[in-house]
């Protein structure tokens, strides 16, 4: 379950149980599947890090491909996902 890899700060503050049941229909409305990633650059030094990568997914609209960059913190001895950022989105539209 994704909300187990995520911080409190990466759900906007909702318990893990509201946001699965806030997202859940949301990324099956959207069709959203990630089809690729590969790691571009990771950095850490031992109580944060930070993970770039170079993404293909498919939504609704097509197939998109984007830089996504996570940051992450050490919570209680595990990496946990605290923030997220966009770059470069390109929307490649329907491959099929």
């Amino acid at each position: 379950m994704a909300a187990t890899l995520i911080t409190s700060n990466m759900r906007d503050g909702l318990s893990k149980k509201e946001w699965v049941e806030q997202n859940t229909s949301l990324l099956k409305d959207l069709q959203f599947k990630y089809l690729e990633a590969k790691v571009l650059e990771e950095e850490h030094d031992g109580v944060t890090a930070s993970v770039t990568m170079k993404v293909r997914l498919y939504l609704l609209v097509g197939e998109v491909r984007q830089v996504e960059t996570y940051s992450l913190r050490k919570v209680k001895g595990h990496w946990r996902i605290d923030a997220q950022a966009i770059q470069g989105d390109h929307l490649i539209g329907r491959t099929t």
